[in-house]
């Protein structure tokens, strides 16, 4: 239950503290007869018991932070193992995917002459069939280009390829420099899967 202090024992200072000390009326060995005591006369002493409820909801609260903290490193920890390998594996085809894109259409034999981007190899390589174009390219997953001022048979477009049109959760960007119209550009290529 508690420690029973007599009211003789407890230093004044403390009595201030009203809501810690709750008075009894119980068993004492001062007390041989057992009877309950008169606390507001003042002729027998007072038996105090300490409140310990501050220091049980204490407890309880680490207890429940305890639980809380374990559930959330234990979705942490499986997320980790189960997506993470993955996803990285699946980025680095991509990426290789994106480089050798790059490097493919980004040729003399795609759509560069003489260093430069060749309009009318630009115009064949846009109207030529997509599902063509990856497999002449060994690409597995999709894939589109775009680049500042990109025109396809005199007439300005946003993407050469095919663009996303759902939500998709891995996409790669390769960015490669070329010169397209005499000026250079930022030629960006985008895969995913």
């Amino acid at each position: 239950m508690g420690k029973f202090i007599l009211m003789s024992e407890i230093k004044p200072h403390l009595l201030r503290c009203g809501n810690d000390f709750t008075a009894l009326i119980s068993e004492h060995p001062k007390n041989p007869t057992n009877k309950p005591h008169n606390l507001v006369s003042g002729k027998t002493k007072r038996v105090f018991l300490i409140n310990k409820k501050k220091a049980q909801a204490w407890s309880i609260d680490l207890l429940i932070a305890c639980f809380i903290f374990g559930v959330a490193l234990t979705i942490l920890y499986t997320y980790g193992i189960n997506y993470s390998p993955q996803s990285k594996n699946n980025l680095n085809e991509l990426f290789y995917q994106g480089n050798l894109a790059g490097e493919m259409i980004l040729s003399e034999d795609g759509i560069i002459s003489e260093g430069k981007i060749n309009q009318t190899k630009l115009d064949e390589f846009a109207s030529a069939d997509y599902q063509e174009k990856k497999i002449k390219m060994g690409l597995k997953d999709n894939f589109y280009f775009s680049f500042e001022n990109l025109k396809v048979n005199g007439v300005p477009v946003d993407y050469v390829g095919k663009m996303n049109e759902t939500e998709i959760e891995d996409v790669v960007q390769v960015e490669r420099i070329s010169v397209y119209e005499n000026k250079p550009i930022k030629f960006d290529i985008y895969l995913w899967n």
